[in-house]
């Protein structure tokens, strides 16, 4: 390795935060203007924090240096490296705080069990109501909807959903369900919607519904 090349490392440091020695003597050095690029193999390597990323960004802008990832599409040099890397790290740090909680992960992992047995949204949350699950009787199908239709729940995260153009990153946090499990719900919820197709149209559709289950 050259003198030019400098190995920083904080070995058994978590990079949650920048107070750690060999981060912080990287940011002296390119301060100094010794440095001309930052590799690092994730960005998560760096930093997890969307704090200290805006940080490190404006230091490596004011001392015209570069950061480049190589095992994501992190970066400096383009407009939408710098919006990946604003992006991943938003994601590690959620990563941080996002992990299966023992008291209710049984709880979504047996939701994603009585689907594939066949019971709908509906007959799911009576279920859930009955028992009440958690203390509640205020399940409803929408909140089983949006379980069995989040991808967290088997470990990948879908950023900007609602926009046209959506980032799919897999592998973020630690998975409840296995993908397995988690795509057979949604290939289920597709035939049930197939089975659905309604071949005319009702003038009540959407406007009444049943004073015991609740369904439309």
């Amino acid at each position: 390795m050259s003198e030019k090349d400098k190995v920083y490392e904080d070995a058994g440091i978590s990079a949650k935060n920048d107070k750690r020695p060999a981060y912080r003597e990287m940011l002296r050095d390119v301060k100094n203007g010794t440095i001309n690029v930052i590799v690092a193999f994730k960005m998560d390597r760096l930093t997890r924090s969307v704090f200290d990323v805006e940080k490190l960004m404006a230091v490596v802008d004011n001392a015209g240096c570069d950061i480049d990832c190589l095992n994501d599409s992190s970066n400096t040099t383009t407009s939408t490296g710098r919006l990946t890397l604003r992006i991943m790290t938003s994601v590690s740090q959620n990563e941080m705080k996002l992990v299966p909680d023992d008291l209710t992960k049984d709880i979504v992992i047996r939701l994603y069990g009585l689907y594939l047995e066949g019971k709908s949204y509906q007959g799911i949350a009576n279920i859930y109501n009955e028992e009440q699950i958690l203390g509640r009787t205020n399940w409803l199908d929408s909140t089983i909807q949006k379980i069995m239709t989040n991808e967290l729940y088997k470990g990948d995260y879908l950023h900007g959903k609602k926009t046209k153009n959506p980032t799919y990153y897999e592998n973020v946090v630690e998975p409840i369900v296995s993908k397995e499990k988690w795509n057979a719900c949604q290939y289920q919820t597709q035939r049930n919607a197939r089975h659905y197709e309604r071949t005319a149209t009702y003038l009540f559709t959407n406007k009444l519904k049943c004073s015991v289950c609740g369904i439309f």
